[in-house]
């Protein structure tokens, strides 16, 4: 909230909120998001391209290293499914619903994927292994979450 805050220009600490401007939608759940969204609207083609592109990297890491993972995008997020056996093929299709997803992924591996990511830096939304682009995401950060993907693939299965 003190992001778009910031980015708007509106401060409850220096205007705080009385029921008049609640009432008139002047904060959280009113002109601020508008607000927002409006301004950063022109950043999502740009979003969705480096989604393409991290969809592709991380495809590339897959397809290369024969796993049976998928990576699927939706706008200007991209999502990986880690798991399933050695013996499925590797053009395995992503699952269409939350339930095929869950029983679809292995744990550990996410986790693993999870804490190599983070280490640089790299935050992905836990649910689904999900990386989001926001305005400021750069071709260097898509880069370097594909590298670091790649090498943290190929320790996982050097240590397998």
């Amino acid at each position: 909230m003190r992001l778009l805050e910031r980015e708007v220009g509106t401060s409850r600490a220096a205007n705080p909120a009385s029921g008049a401007e609640l009432a008139r939608g002047d904060h959280l759940f009113g002109r601020v998001p508008v607000t927002w969204m409006s301004k950063h609207a022109a950043a999502f083609p740009r979003m969705i391209e480096l989604s393409a592109r991290l969809t592709s990297g991380v495809g590339q890491v897959i397809v290369g290293n024969h796993r049976p993972w998928s990576v699927s995008r939706l706008g200007g997020s991209a999502a990986r499914r880690l798991g399933g056996s050695d013996q499925v093929p590797v053009r395995v299709p992503a699952p269409r619903d939350a339930s095929a997803c869950a029983a679809a992924e292995d744990p550990e591996v996410s986790t693993y994927f999870h804490a190599c990511l983070a280490n640089p830096g790299i935050l992905l939304a836990p649910l689904y292994n999900t990386a989001l682009m926001c305005p400021v995401t750069s071709d260097a950060d898509v880069d370097l979450h594909t590298e670091v993907f790649g090498a943290a693939t190929s320790e996982l299965l050097d240590a397998r």
